[in-house]
């Protein structure tokens, strides 16, 4: 009996929301099915099992900036300076506040109560209709008129079942199930763009914070400079045209310091924005420059194009949708055949009746009650209908066609992007080899060169020149690193392997 109870709880009729994701948080996992004929017409069991989908709390909008933000104090994990948020505690924020995941999760559900809607097409339908009032009328006698007064009731109950149809309600409900399915994946592959536009944008604020702190060594180096030539000015050993060298790249460095600080600004903005929240939110996150890289890459790009083919869920999304034509294809062909079925009714009639005239004359209320009922076998079979069905068939072919095309198309661009991100993962490590390597050795330069300035080996030119190269090569080593950091995110993405975990599993 418990069995029993807890199959009708996912029933898709009874509660589709079943079949939906359960929650804009979590990823949708298939189940298996099951079948067993519900109708005569039924082979397959159109009843995919899934967990209840959880009620969300409504929470009104915020009025004011102050208030969305006192809001969002309340709700977000704290965080401090000395308490950062890690990579993962974001992607959790952004899965549970980043409005598309809510639109893509309303929408399974809203394919789920379709879903739902097409399984009622299995059941026997059941009416009552109760009809009932006062009458009065008469009729004609060979010798006079009689008046008839009556007060009558008919209720009936009507039952309405489909034997066969030829297997229009298995297309309908094939065709729903797999929309479903398709909405569901697409559901995943949203929660998976989320967490790597998160990703992406936690990258790039880092790499921007990593810039600043660059360009605020690079001022101190600048100034340092500008003051030692200062002072070898004043001792006479060198020049005015040194000085104002010196001071000129003094000033290109406060220059990229505030570029480098706008850019920290853009960049929070823009992971904010990921992660579904306003640009002033409160956030406080770790830092990530310290922390090991993601592994090189062991397997050939053709298998991860193999891999990316089987799992993406945008192409699983895609297949969906062509079973889906599919099925609607099945659908109009069906419509062409005859459907059969029983109806049936039973009910009864309840008079209240009194007759006056001159030949009948009853001056008490006569009253009577009967059974009525009745058992069909019914045969509907459209003949004609002006074309509607040719033209119906027509249409779903062609969008059979249209999504095996569009299945094709989305399995080239995820080779594509597989291929490219894969090369462009492997140059990243290279550079990010190079810009180590420029780093140690610009500084070895540096420092060389610093000394022979200082005995009077040097010019100011070398001097400057060894400066910028060494603040040149401080930017590539931290370009490289978020280049690297961010094609790895990528590649997890192009291949559908985005957790969220936060970790890039290329």
């Amino acid at each position: 009996m418990s069995f029993a109870c807890a199959s009708f709880e996912k029933n898709p009729a009874w509660n589709p929301d079943a079949s939906a994701p359960a929650s804009p948080e979590e990823t949708w996992r298939p189940a298996k099915e099951k079948t067993g004929p519900q109708s005569l017409d039924e082979i397959l069991s159109l009843t995919p099992g899934a967990s209840r989908a959880g009620s969300e709390p409504d929470r009104p909008a915020a009025s004011t900036s102050a208030e969305l933000l006192e809001d969002l104090e309340r709700q977000l994990p704290p965080s401090s300076e000395a308490q950062p948020l890690e990579l993962a505690e974001l992607v959790g924020i952004a899965l549970s506040e980043n409005p598309r995941t809510r639109q893509a999760w309303r929408r399974a559900q809203a394919a789920a109560a379709r879903l739902g809607e097409s399984m009622g097409d299995y059941y026997p339908t059941l009416n009552l209709e109760v009809t009932g009032g006062a009458e009065k009328f008469g009729f004609e006698f060979t010798d006079s008129a009689v008046i008839v007064r009556q007060v009558q009731v008919e209720p009936e109950l009507q039952l309405t079942y489909v034997l066969l149809d030829f297997g229009r309600r298995t297309a309908k409900a094939e065709a729903a199930r797999r929309v479903l399915e398709a909405a569901n994946y697409s559901f995943n592959r949203e929660l998976q763009r989320v967490i790597y536009e998160v990703q992406a944008g936690f990258y790039r604020f880092d790499s921007a914070r990593a810039l600043e702190q660059a360009a605020q060594r690079n001022l101190e180096l600048a100034r340092s400079v500008r003051e030692d030539v200062e002072e070898r000015r004043r001792l006479g050993l060198a020049t005015r045209p040194d000085f104002l060298l010196a001071r000129q790249v003094e000033a290109q460095a406060v220059y990229d310091l505030e570029s480098a600080r706008t850019g920290v600004f853009n960049a929070r903005a823009q992971l904010a924005l990921a992660m579904g929240l306003p640009a002033n939110a409160p956030l406080h996150v770790e830092r990530l420059f310290d922390q090991p890289l993601p592994p090189q890459l062991d397997e050939e790009v053709d298998e991860l194009i193999d891999a990316a083919l089987a799992t993406r869920p945008d192409l699983k999304a895609q297949v969906a949708q062509l079973r889906a034509s599919e099925a609607r294809v099945a659908k109009a062909q069906a419509d062409f055949l005859p459907i059969i079925g029983l109806e049936g009714s039973y009910g009864g009639i309840w008079w209240d009746y009194s007759l006056r005239g001159k030949s009948v004359n009853t001056t008490d209320r006569q009253q009577d009650a009967y059974s009525v009922y009745q058992a069909l076998v019914v045969i509907e079979w459209p003949l004609f209908e002006g074309f509607k069905r040719f033209n119906r068939l027509r249409n779903a072919r062609a969008e059979q066609r249209e999504n095996a095309a569009r299945l094709r198309e989305l399995e080239l661009e995820a080779t594509n992007q597989v291929w490219s991100v894969y090369y462009d993962y492997e140059t990243a490590y290279r550079k990010y080899d190079y810009g180590v390597a420029l780093l140690a050795a610009s500084e070895e330069a540096y420092e060389a060169t610093r000394e022979s300035y200082g005995a009077g080996l040097s010019t100011i030119d070398e001097l400057l020149r060894a400066e910028r190269d060494l603040a040149s090569a401080r930017y590539t080593l931290i370009g490289s690193r978020a280049g690297l950091l961010a094609t790895s995110a990528e590649l997890a993405f192009a291949l559908g392997e985005v957790t969220a975990g936060g970790s890039p599993t290329p």
